[in-house]
């Protein structure tokens, strides 16, 4: 099962996803006959990309860029792992993409560590409660700023960045204080403020469970 995505060196990570058990999943299944469309150049690219020795997490990364290829720019060119330089190539609108995840950074894996055994709702009062959500709001604010100013320094001013979120891993630990909806609401502000200075720069903040369902819809 998902002989393609195997091929490029993604077996272990499914085996860590799926629970150590062949999981037939819409949106995998969508990824590998993604797959077995794309050229030979890239699929050689996306195993020398995946061969390194890499975290699930880090896996994890450069899967939402073949996740947006998938599923918005089917045409694209990879392009070789480089940190000055973007992920895709948009072969049909001449586009330069590249992908960045929020994921968490120190500051947010010590702020669980310190509350991951607090109920949050229970004891805390309103007041606290509000300061914690603008402190957590304003670091993803920043995260999303550092990484869509790398972006565009990538990109050299111009193409498209993607900021894939994952709500559990950016607000896990205050349960009940933060919600999609003030994430969503945050990144519609921030698209607006980066906009007006980054004018040739496209920005698209998606849910990581939107992304895999637009890839799942691909397929089918």
């Amino acid at each position: 099962m998902y002989k393609n995505l195997n091929k490029i060196g993604l077996k272990g990570w499914i085996d860590v996803a799926c629970g150590g058990a062949s999981i037939e999943d819409k949106w995998l299944r969508g990824l590998d006959t993604y797959l077995s469309k794309l050229s030979s150049i890239n699929i050689t690219v996306l195993k020398s990309k995946f061969s390194k020795k890499l975290t699930h997490l880090q896996k994890n990364d450069l899967l939402h860029e073949l996740e947006v290829a998938c599923a918005f720019h089917p045409q694209s060119k990879f392009l070789k792992e480089n940190e000055t330089h973007p992920d895709l190539f948009d072969t049909t609108t001449n586009t330069y993409i590249e992908v960045k995840s929020l994921n968490e950074g120190l500051d947010e894996q010590t702020r669980h560590l310190q509350n991951s055994y607090i109920s949050i709702d229970a004891v805390l009062s309103e007041k606290i409660k509000n300061k914690l959500k603008n402190e957590t709001l304003s670091i993803i604010n920043k995260k999303a700023l550092f990484h869509s100013d790398k972006a565009s320094e990538q990109l050299t001013n111009k193409g498209i960045i993607y900021l894939v979120w994952d709500y559990n891993k950016l607000i896990d630990g205050y349960p009940g204080i933060i919600s999609t909806i003030d994430v969503s609401h945050l990144f519609k502000n921030f698209v607006t403020v980066f906009s007006k200075d980054h004018f040739k720069i496209k920005i698209i903040p998606i849910y990581f469970a939107e992304l895999r369902n637009h890839v799942a819809r691909s397929s089918s």
